[in-house]
């Protein structure tokens, strides 16, 4: 079917094997993924990509998109978007269908092979490859240039949000929740995670698969388009405890398992965390390699990423805490030393790897003990910061919380400052009160680049008056971003 359109489209019509494209539905190998979040929030959106794209850019026909496959031939377009090469596509024609290989991202911009040609009417009769456009990126240093002018901005942060770790990909995780909780504002930063609070790339976690193909292909053109778009990202890791007797549990009867939580030990617990051939080593290394291996191609299409390893490492939630809890309340106090050489052990390995593209981001929590009692050392580390959840308005435990002045602390570091994670706990009668706390910081003489709103009850979208808080002028979003990243070109490139 043809729809009226005022948009100028790219194709007057498209055939395969000579029957409208009209007649055919398109089906996706990710919509049967288990991966696909709260109530199907992700079912066809490659598919539902396709379709808007012929309906708004290619040739203004309606395609019916579906989430299974009937028992009709010849009558489906079959996207298989496995790929983490971002801008190759394969199609072929078999039993009538077309079928089409390649990203999340290429899958839905293949028809643009015939455009590149100048054919304006498509007949589809064989298969054919090629690549959509490379995708125009900013680099580290410009990056870089980018956080600490957000470091220096008086009186101004750079805004962002954590992705929702059961959706986990950033448009459905973190994007649309904050453009509809701002009534169209784009967040400026956007954090993944790669373990437990996100894509999964290890193993099973909370009874689900780890990541497939699909997913990891779509988080990672997802991350590419937006960064396209002028905004950046920090990637995080909620690893596995090594320690598989360390978990921690919640709820009836033992049960949700936070593979994430819980304990690893005393001093000796992470020692043999970083020496090779240790049963706690090898638990590791597994998750280590995985998360190297997806972030190598970050590095190849050139795209930098902070990335924030071991947050909140100063109180005692997770199994890499400086401060373990065991199982009957007791409490204790690693060696510096422990967490410093776990730090530099991730680092040594990444960097092997040649992930040269990281902006390392040391992030410790603003209570239980110093902010900087993990630090590693300038050489170790880019940005410094702390998450921060507030318990009441006006309380800025972030300043200052039993004689623990964190942003003091870092301030002395020298380094731009990102909050990794914010929020509070029902406590906030609208977002309007964030404004109010972060001006008060700002007045109080402390500097911030960024700071990331974690989701849910935290979020504008559950806080309202999401736009007015964006109106205020303190929060810089995506769209201002794109000056600042063209201002970085000009001025390294002078």
């Amino acid at each position: 079917m043809k729809q009226t359109s005022n948009k100028s489209l790219s194709l007057c019509s498209i055939k395969i094997n000579g029957k409208a494209i009209s007649e055919y539905k398109i089906y996706s190998t990710a919509d049967a993924s288990p991966n696909r979040g709260v109530g199907n929030i992700l079912v066809g959106a490659c598919s539902r990509r396709l379709a808007d794209n012929i309906l708004n850019k290619f040739s203004g026909e309606t395609v019916e998109v579906v989430t299974e496959m009937g028992d009709e031939k010849g009558a489906y377009i079959v996207l298989e978007p496995k790929s983490m090469d971002y801008t190759h596509y394969r199609t072929e024609l078999r039993d009538g269908n077309l079928y089409v290989y390649g990203s999340y991202k290429s899958c839905y911009e293949f028809l643009d092979y015939f455009v590149k040609q100048g054919i304006k009417d498509v007949d589809i009769t064989e298969g054919f490859e090629g690549d959509i456009d490379k995708p125009k990126l900013y680099t580290k240093e410009e990056l870089w240039y980018v956080l600490q002018k957000a470091q220096n901005e008086p009186n101004r942060v750079i805004i962002g949000q954590e992705s929702v770790g059961n959706i986990k990909t950033p448009y459905a995780g973190s994007i649309d929740l904050f453009r509809a909780g701002t009534e169209g504002y784009d967040p400026g930063i956007v954090g993944v995670d790669l373990g437990w609070a996100g894509i999964c790339l290890y193993r099973d976690m909370r009874g689900e698969k780890k990541a497939n193909d699909e997913l990891k292909s779509q988080q990672f053109c997802e991350m590419v388009e937006y960064a396209e778009m002028g905004g950046f990202f920090t990637v995080g890791s909620h690893f596995h405890n090594p320690n598989r007797e360390g978990y921690a549990h919640k709820g009836n009867n033992g049960g949700l398992r936070f593979e994430a939580m819980g304990f690893l030990g005393k001093d000796d617990a992470f020692r043999d965390l970083v020496t090779p051939g240790t049963e706690f080593n090898k638990n590791f290394q597994d998750e280590l390699d995985a998360c190297i291996e997806y972030l190598k191609y970050f590095k190849e299409i050139g795209l930098p990423v902070i990335y924030r390893p071991f947050h909140e490492m100063t109180q005692n939630t997770f199994w890499w805490a400086m401060v373990q809890k065991f199982p009957d309340g007791t409490k204790y106090y690693i060696e510096k030393e422990c967490f410093v050489n776990l730090w530099k052990y991730v680092y040594k390995a990444f960097t092997e790897a040649g992930l040269d593209n990281l902006i390392w981001h040391f992030c410790p929590d603003f209570f239980a003990i110093d902010c900087l009692s993990g630090y590693p050392g300038d050489e170790y580390c880019d940005l410094v910061g702390s998450d921060w959840y507030t318990g009441g308005v006006g309380k800025l435990e972030i300043i200052e919380h039993c004689g623990l002045r964190t942003l003091e602390n870092l301030m002395k570091v020298g380094k731009p400052i990102g909050i990794g994670e914010f929020g509070q706990w029902d406590v906030h009668e609208s977002s309007l009160d964030y404004v109010k706390d972060f001006r008060e910081i700002f007045n109080q003489g402390y500097q911030l680049s960024y700071a990331m709103v974690w989701t849910v009850n935290h979020s504008f979208l559950k806080l309202g008056k999401g736009k007015e808080a964006m109106d205020s002028g303190v929060f810089i979003c995506r769209e201002e971003l794109v000056d600042w990243f063209a201002e970085a070109r000009r001025e390294l490139n002078k």
